[in-house]
């Protein structure tokens, strides 16, 4: 038998085989097993890496996960939800897990998507400037006005 039919005849087997584990309802008896963010974080929370002054705001989305960079104590304060004493640390290996987005929109604002590079904000022009930057939709995190402004 040659290694082409040999193939065809295994991915049948083995299709035949898990379709009928599904229908039966078999698979509600294997366990679940959700994998953990990095560092045990969950969306929103703040956080900073082992010996690092960067506090960021952690994301998860698609099992995905972001990180976005508080520039200054005066924009973190402007978050009223966030507090100083809700700060994890984490490890940099799981810092470095999370992506880090530069990109934003402003609450109550227009809808329109920037990108934030250093001290200045670029705006996003269209999806295909999006698609040729390799950027993810789902990495823009929402800020609010003061912050808006410091750009």
């Amino acid at each position: 038998m040659s290694s082409t039919k040999l193939g065809k005849k295994v991915l049948s087997v083995t299709l035949a085989t898990s379709t009928m584990i599904w229908l039966s309802g078999l698979t509600v008896a294997i366990p679940f097993v959700a994998s953990a963010a990095p560092g045990n974080l969950v969306d929103g929370d703040i956080f900073h890496a082992t010996g690092d002054v960067k506090v960021y705001v952690a994301k998860s989305v698609n099992g995905k996960y972001f990180k976005r960079w508080v520039v200054t104590p005066e924009v973190f304060n402007s978050y009223r939800h966030l507090k100083w004493e809700n700060l994890k640390t984490v490890s940099r290996s799981d810092a470095d897990m999370y992506a880090e987005s530069k990109l934003v929109w402003v609450s109550g604002g227009d809808g329109r998507v920037w990108y934030i590079n250093g001290p200045t904000k670029h705006y996003v022009a269209s999806p295909d400037v999006m698609t040729l930057n390799h950027w993810d939709w789902d990495s823009i995190y929402t800020i609010n006005t003061m912050e808006a402004g410091l750009y």
